[in-house]
């Protein structure tokens, strides 16, 4: 990961880096790549983005996060379930996920 040298002490780094350095995590339902995010290569706590892939014709383990989320279809379709609601998802479609849904 590669880091700004020139930024204002006591404020937060710019920082590049590839998704070859972010660790795979393994789950029941999906494997993800936490790029930002409390659990992310690079620590905030505002909110998630990451690379995850979902397991085929599988139902996603229901599940929240304390911050926010953004997704993006990279390829395929499926559903998700937000809030009460259940969409359609395609290849393109963004998804935005307040804290706690």
């Amino acid at each position: 990961m590669k880091e700004s040298q020139n930024h204002k002490k006591g404020h937060k780094t710019p920082k590049v880096f590839n998704e070859e350095n972010i660790s795979k995590r393994s789950f029941d339902d999906r494997w993800v790549k936490f790029a930002f995010g409390p659990q992310g290569l690079v620590k905030c706590d505002k909110f998630n983005l990451g690379i995850v892939e979902f397991d085929k014709n599988k139902t996603s383990n229901t599940h929240s996060h304390d911050v926010e989320e953004v997704l993006y279809v990279i390829s395929g379709k499926g559903k998700i379930r937000l809030g009460g609601d259940n969409f359609e998802l395609k290849e393109g479609d963004f998804i935005y996920i307040p804290e706690n849904i």
